[in-house]
């Protein structure tokens, strides 16, 4: 799990489509299910031309990355696995490297009772309704309190969380729409949590990122060709 972590921090180093390497952060005011992607953040503030909605806090090593993965038992089973990773772009002598904390977030979820599981999703992550570390899980209400405080430990009030996560718009940023703002939800995403990106999108939509490819040999845009990538160059 951990190199999987590494390898999102490394995407980050070589995805500069702009100067600061995050041009489709989405702001997470509002996770409707066609969220718009707004000019401005939350101060009003307009960002220069050509660069990420959270560039004001990009530029002073104030932005705080949240690599984000979630598993579940299916629509009508919900959250089983909820893991995290945060990191931080750091410029040193004119290069931007990655610093990961040590401490990573990775927690099993007991969904409830009358829960109905997908079958086949065990074929993706291995877990199933009698699995032990899913017996033994405490329920998404009191994993998600503990990510809250995971988050809160991490990110200072002066800095804003970015949740990153590879074509998470489509999985992890719908559930985290379902759990903390859908009619009926009573969870709450961390207030330092402001904008989302997904790797895949920055990589795949500016041909000025390395990992383009238009600039590499990437003959597809998917997480296990991308990283097999990433380590033949490292």
């Amino acid at each position: 799990m951990r190199d999987k972590w590494r390898e999102r921090a490394t995407l980050q180093d070589r995805c500069k489509g702009h100067a600061d390497g995050t041009d489709l952060a989405h702001n997470l005011t509002d996770l409707r299910e066609n969220p718009e992607i707004d000019t401005f953040d939350y101060n009003g503030y307009k960002p220069p031309k050509g660069k990420s909605i959270a560039h004001k806090w990009i530029a002073t090593e104030k932005a705080v990355y949240i690599s984000l993965d979630i598993e579940t038992g299916g629509e009508n089973c919900g959250i089983i696995q909820l893991s995290a990773q945060i990191f931080r772009m750091i410029e040193h002598n004119s290069k931007m490297t990655s610093e990961i904390e040590k401490e990573c977030f990775d927690e099993y979820v007991m969904p409830s009772k009358d829960s109905i599981w997908d079958e086949r999703l065990f074929q993706i992550h291995g877990l199933h309704r009698d699995h032990p570390r899913i017996k033994d899980a405490d329920d998404i209400t009191e994993v998600w309190r503990r990510f809250y405080i995971y988050v809160g430990k991490h990110i200072g009030n002066s800095q804003k969380g970015i949740l990153v996560a590879w074509n998470g718009k489509s999985c992890d940023l719908r559930w985290i729409y379902k759990i903390c703002q859908a009619r009926g939800s009573t969870l709450q995403l961390p207030t330092s949590i402001k904008y989302f990106m997904d790797p895949k999108k920055v990589i795949s939509h500016y041909k000025g990122c390395l990992l383009n490819s238009s600039k590499s040999k990437i003959n597809s845009y998917e997480l296990g060709v991308v990283w097999k990538y990433i380590h033949k160059k490292t």
